[in-house]
C-alpha cells in the first residue's frame, strides 16, 4: 500500500515551506500526489536547485528522462 503524505510532513521532511511545495506542483516539478517516489523526486528538485539549475532547465531534465543523481 502507497502511503499519500501530507504537505505538512513534506515539508517537514524537505524542509520547503508549503507554498514552495505547491510552487513546484503549478511548474510540473512534482505531483500533488505525495508519495515516496514523488519524495525522491523532490529531493533531486532540491539538490539540482541548489546547483545552481533553474526551474525552467530542471523541469526540461524530467522531462526528457530519469535523474538519477546518486
Amino acid at each position: 500500500m502507497t502511503t499519500i503524505l501530507d504537505i505538512a510532513d513534506v515539508a517537514r521532511l524537505t524542509g520547503l515551506s508549503a507554498r514552495a511545495l505547491r510552487f513546484y506542483e503549478a511548474r510540473g516539478l512534482v505531483t500533488p500526489l505525495r508519495t515516496a517516489s514523488a519524495l525522491d523526486r523532490l529531493h533531486q528538485v532540491v539538490a539540482l536547485k541548489r546547483a545552481g539549475l533553474s526551474l525552467a532547465r530542471i523541469k526540461q531534465l524530467f522531462d526528457r528522462r530519469t535523474i538519477d543523481l546518486a
